[in-house]
């Protein structure tokens, strides 16, 4: 699997976002975008707020801005963006959670544009109810990586192993994953790696999913406009149960009976034999999961190489192709692709 940084790099960075982290709760009459298409700006607060590519993205969704139009104000006429989001912003009475980092020197990011049902599970706490439990049951971890919009880690236990035939082992481990900024679920799901290749691949039809919803947030005060998102105690003691059961699932997710029905499907996947043209079948998958032009030529290179024409050896071409993916988001995504393909019926590994 796709490599990343060091534990301790990610615990400082995760250290100095829970520092500097500042919820938000902003009604749209009290958010002004400057004329430059950068920047958020908030009643009597001099200190503007520089907008992440996400939140443009956002933003875009929530005003119902076409994202092409919004895309090609932001290049090349930012004081008509600013004019569009202004306008549009002032016809909508949607109260909206705003996730900024401020270490107060003038550095302030908007992180997460979001609804305010939008309920904050954090890195920092995913990370602090996870590590240890791993730790304690014997796991290793093989990658953990931060991104802008994402978290991960990803361990394995080496001595829960079964063969998928004489020589070609399989061990069982898990995937935790999380966005804190409104991109994706918290997810817990079952994680194999392919001894002979140390190729990872994200079981995504077994996972545990935990939607970042939850009660409406309001905080203001009669006339404000903006007030600090604070956590009360109801939600710091759902929050507290929340994390119990996240650890109960991470400890009960790689099992030797989890292991046995995945290896049970990737036998059967041996016995899948792609028929006519590797090329044709390639592209012909490609298209069904998502994989892009620009990723299907590698996949074709690595399924050629490892000489298995069968539905699991273009599933570990996908995977082992997910390693040379700079985008760690992505290579991801496609340890998830590689068992989705794995699970395709027959007909579509058959070209006539």
């Amino acid at each position: 699997m796709k490599a990343g940084s060091s534990l301790v790099d990610i615990a400082n960075r995760l250290s100095i976002i829970k520092t500097e982290q500042e919820d938000l709760l902003v009604k749209p009459v009290g958010l002004h975008m400057v004329e430059d298409g950068r920047h958020f700006a908030l009643p009597e607060d001099p200190q503007q707020i520089h907008i992440n590519p996400l939140p443009h993205h956002q933003v875009a969704t929530h005003l119902k801005i076409p994202q092409q139009y919004y895309d090609r104000c932001r290049e090349g006429a930012p004081e008509l963006l600013a004019h569009n989001v202004n306008q549009w912003m002032q016809r909508t009475d949607k109260t909206r959670l705003l996730r900024t980092l401020n270490n107060g020197q003038g550095n302030r990011r908007l992180r997460g544009y979001l609804s305010d049902r939008y309920r904050p599970l954090d890195n920092y706490d995913l990370a602090d109810a996870v590590l240890p439990v791993l730790e304690s049951n014997g796991f290793q971890i093989r990658s953990c990586q931060l991104t802008e919009t994402r978290f991960y880690v990803k361990a394995i236990l080496e001595e829960v192993t079964r063969d998928i035939e004489v020589g070609d082992t399989v061990c069982i481990g898990v995937d935790i994953s999380n966005s804190d900024v409104g991109c994706a679920s918290l997810s817990v799901a079952p994680l194999t790696e392919r001894l002979i290749c140390k190729n990872g691949m994200r079981v995504n039809d077994m996972a545990s999913r935990r939607r970042h919803v939850g009660r409406r947030n309001n905080g203001f005060d009669e006339d404000s406009l903006v007030t600090e998102f604070l956590t009360d105690e109801t939600r710091q003691a759902d929050d507290r149960a929340f994390w119990l059961k996240v650890r109960d699932t991470v400890a009960a997710c790689a099992t030797e009976a989890m292991l046995e029905q995945i290896v049970d499907q990737m036998q059967v996947a041996k016995g899948v034999p792609i028929t006519g043209d590797a090329h044709e079948v390639v592209r012909v998958v490609s298209r069904k999961v998502g994989i892009t032009e620009s990723e299907e030529s590698g996949v074709l290179n690595h399924l050629i190489r490892g000489g298995e024409l069968n539905a699991f050896g273009l599933s570990n071409a996908i995977t082992r192709h997910s390693q040379d993916v700079p985008d760690y988001d992505r290579a991801t995504e496609l340890e998830g692709v590689g068992w989705t393909v794995m699970r395709l019926p027959q007909h579509d590994f058959a070209v006539n």
